[in-house]
Parts: structure tokens; C-alpha cells; sequence
């Protein structure tokens, strides 16, 4: 320890020694002494400039990275656009399709519809067209009778007139029931023109909760059934391979028995 503390204050006294002997020099020499100071402070300059060159290239650097981390940025919210109208379209034509498919239903309702009206409004006709045909044929006989002598002229004329009437009126019962009653979209609706008003709907709770009470006990009967089933399929699966093991035990033996008889 004593070694390393004369050496360091030897040390100190050699630093002493070189810097008095320095300072003398240049005080005895002022051109050393200038020569010194300049390049003392051209070293000073080029620390500080190669410091503020580093400064700068670091800052320019950061600057850089910032800039290209906002164009990643916006080249990122240009896909997420590019992608945001992707999914519009693919939304659109899907909507215009549900669409499409929906039109394409109710034309094809609508279309059933006027079939349905269409072929209803022919039945009728050909109804009408019968009961023309029949009255015609009514009233044939009731002419072919009367000139037979088999009716009178006053029962034929009368029954003939009752049968004219009877055409009249369902004539005119069918024409004013399409016309008036019949609902204009529907054939085989009435149209009561709001006369009753709306039918209440009736609030039944109670036969709702009877609904789903016998639901549950459905379920449950049906999951007990199938536990059921499943135990017995089990129990049957068991007795089957107790019953194999056992038939191919007495065949095992019946086999060893016959082996050994011959050589008995």
C-alpha cells in the first residue's frame, strides 16, 4: 500500500515538473505559446463541429424514420380504405341480390296469385256457361212437354219463368259477388270493407306455459327413453360378450377333449 502511494504522488510530482516546465517554455517562447492556443482551439472547433455533425446526422436519422413511419401509416389507412370498399361491394352485391332474389319472390307470389284469380274467374264462367246450358235444356223440356200435351201451357210457362228467374238470380248473385264482395286480390277471400274491424288476437299465458311445461316433459321422456335404450344396449352388448366368451371357452375344451381321445 505504501509502494502505490509513493508512486501515485511521484506520479503527480513528474505531471507537476512537465506542466512548470511547459508553462516556462512558453512564457519564454510566445509564438509556442500561440502555436498552442491555435491548434488548442482548431481542436476545440472540430470536436464541436463532429459533435454537432453527429447531432445532426442522429436527428436527420430519427426525422427520416418518422417520416417513413407516416407513410407506412398512410399507406396502411389507403388499404384499410382499398379494403373498407371491397367489403361495401361484396355487401352491396350481395344486398342486391337478396334483393333481386326477394323481387323474384314476390313476382313469382304474385304471379300465383293472378293464376289463381285467373283460373278461379274461369271456373266461374264455365259455372255460369253450366247453368246457362242446364236452363236452356230446362226450358227445351218444358217446350217438348207442353207441345206433347203431357203439361198444360200455364205449368210449362210458369215452370219456364221459374227457371229464368233462377238463371237471373244466380247471375246476378255471382256478377255482384266478384264485383263487390270478392276480394280483388285474393279469389278465395271475402272483402268485408272494414265493417267488423280487426279481429283481436287472443293473450292466452297460461296455454303458452302448458305448451312448454309439455315440451319439457317430452324432452325429458325422451332423454330418459334414450338413457333407457342405451343401458339396455349396453346390458345386451355385455350378456352377448359373456355368452361369446363362454361358447368359445366349451369349444376350446370340446377341441382339447377330441385332440387328446385319439391319442388315449
Amino acid at each position: 500500500m505504501s509502494n502505490l502511494d509513493s508512486i501515485i504522488k511521484s506520479t503527480l510530482l513528474y505531471q507537476d515538473v512537465d506542466l512548470a516546465t511547459a508553462l516556462n517554455n512558453f512564457r519564454q517562447s510566445p509564438a509556442d505559446l500561440q502555436v498552442f492556443l491555435q491548434n488548442q482551439q482548431s481542436t476545440i472547433y472540430n470536436d464541436i463541429v463532429k459533435q454537432k455533425g453527429n447531432v445532426f446526422s442522429k436527428v436527420y436519422g430519427d426525422l427520416n424514420r418518422a417520416a417513413k413511419s407516416q407513410e407506412s401509416i398512410l399507406m396502411y389507412n389507403e388499404r384499410n380504405k382499398a379494403l373498407s370498399s371491397m367489403q361495401d361491394q361484396v355487401f352491396n352485391n350481395q344486398k342486391n341480390m337478396a334483393g333481386a332474389i326477394i323481387n323474384d319472390q314476390n313476382l313469382a307470389t304474385r304471379k300465383n296469385e293472378m293464376n289463381e284469380w285467373s283460373v278461379g274467374n274461369k271456373n266461374d264462367t264455365l259455372f255460369v256457361y253450366s247453368a246457362l246450358f242446364i236452363t236452356l235444356s230446362c226450358l227445351l223440356l218444358c217446350v217438348v212437354l207442353w207441345k206433347m200435351g203431357i203439361i198444360s201451357g200455364y205449368l210449362s210457362g210458369s215452370l219456364m219463368g221459374l227457371i229464368l228467374v233462377i238463371f237471373i238470380l244466380i247471375l246476378f248473385r255471382r256478377s255482384q259477388y266478384t264485383a263487390n264482395t270478392r276480394d280483388q286480390r285474393y279469389w278465395n277471400r271475402k272483402n268485408f270493407g272494414g265493417k267488423y274491424g280487426k279481429i283481436p288476437l287472443p293473450n292466452c299465458p297460461g296455454s303458452l306455459d302448458q305448451i312448454t311445461a309439455g315440451i319439457n316433459t317430452v324432452t325429458q321422456y325422451a332423454q330418459t327413453a334414450g338413457n333407457d335404450v342405451m343401458t339396455a344396449g349396453m346390458g345386451a352388448m355385455q350378456s352377448a360378450g359373456s355368452a361369446l366368451s363362454s361358447s368359445a371357452t366349451d369349444l376350446n375344451q370340446a377341441m382339447q377333449g377330441s385332440f387328446a381321445s385319439p391319442l388315449s
